[in-house]
């Protein structure tokens, strides 16, 4: 009981030289909070402060006499005002231009040393049409951009529409399978026949001593046909072909510096053209090569679609 009581003892002393020391040390807060006020307000209305103060009023006076009012560049008045051309035959990154009578700088986002690199490539090429994209997929900016039309010489490749998306399509199977069906990439799928072929009879569920096996990730590593197809017809079908085609882009404007043409998907209520989407083999849906390369940079950039970007800044003459 006695050393009860004495312990009770020592926890009150305690708790009362905790007290003094939390008030001292509110008090020394306070005594630095007064001063520190009363040597502000000294300063604002007569010390240094004011003096300081009224110089810089004067020095902002003075530029806002000199600085005319900031002129905001839309991506759809870029559109108007930069030319294709011009904008890929330019050295280095800058680009000069006039806009209502003003001069302005366009610093692109294209890596000089890879785009002559791939212009000097492409050059040698023996297609009729070739278009090449390069681009950062976190950020969308365009580093290389090249092309050569040895058929039509007006058409600008790269912006155009006109290819068959192909197996670049299985990009947007691929993901739809996972995202919407729960297929994972080590799912075994089952095709019988060649690989690159797309028969009727390769789209049934029949298996047989023949059968091929194989996963998602091989599949779509080795880009096999009845595979892909059997996912657009017993799996995909024509709603979710159209939903993650829209979603990577398909019949959406992309929204960039340049025109690009749409790139264009319409999905038929019969099971074989199913077949025929999911897996490319089919010449209606088309794609740009810039579109091209946002669909590769969607699956870097961890599903996220993000705009072209070409044009870094823009700055005039001040």
């Amino acid at each position: 009981m006695q050393s009860y009581k004495s312990w009770r003892s020592y926890q009150k002393r305690l708790q009362k030289r905790e007290a003094r020391k939390r008030w001292v040390q509110r008090s020394l807060w306070a005594l630095t909070i007064t001063g520190f006020a009363f040597l502000l307000v000294w300063t604002v209305k007569g010390g240094v402060l004011s003096k300081l103060w009224e110089g810089t009023s004067h020095v902002t006076r003075e530029c806002e006499g000199r600085i005319a009012p900031t002129t905001t560049l839309s991506r759809e008045e870029l559109k108007e005002i930069l030319d294709y051309e011009t904008l890929f035959q330019a050295e280095g990154h800058e680009i000069a231009f006039t806009h209502r009578g003003r001069s302005f700088t366009a610093e692109t986002t294209l890596d000089s040393g890879f785009q002559n690199y791939m212009a000097q490539r492409i050059g040698q090429a023996r297609s009729l049409m070739v278009g090449f994209v390069a681009l950062d997929p976190a950020t969308g900016h365009v580093l290389s951009m090249v092309e050569a039309n040895n058929l039509d010489g007006t058409q600008k490749v790269c912006v155009s529409s006109c290819f068959p998306a192909a197996s670049v399509f299985k990009i947007v199977a691929a993901a739809a399978a996972i995202d919407g069906r729960g297929i994972s990439p080590d799912t075994k799928l089952a095709y019988n026949g060649r690989s690159h072929t797309l028969y009727k009879s390769q789209l049934t569920n029949q298996t047989n001593r023949y059968t091929n096996r194989v996963t998602l990730k091989d599949c779509f590593a080795k880009s096999i046909n009845p595979a892909f197809g059997k996912l657009g017809i017993f799996e995909l079908r024509k709603e979710l072909l159209e939903s993650y085609a829209r979603r990577f882009g398909f019949n959406e404007a992309i929204d960039f510096e340049l025109p690009v043409e749409l790139s264009r998907i319409s999905v038929a209520d019969d099971d074989y053209h199913w077949a025929e989407i999911a897996c490319g083999f089919n010449r209606e849906t088309s794609i740009s090569p810039l579109h091209g390369a946002l669909l590769a940079g969607t699956i870097i950039n961890d599903g996220k679609l993000v705009s072209p970007v070409i044009v870094d800044f823009v700055v005039d003459s001040q």
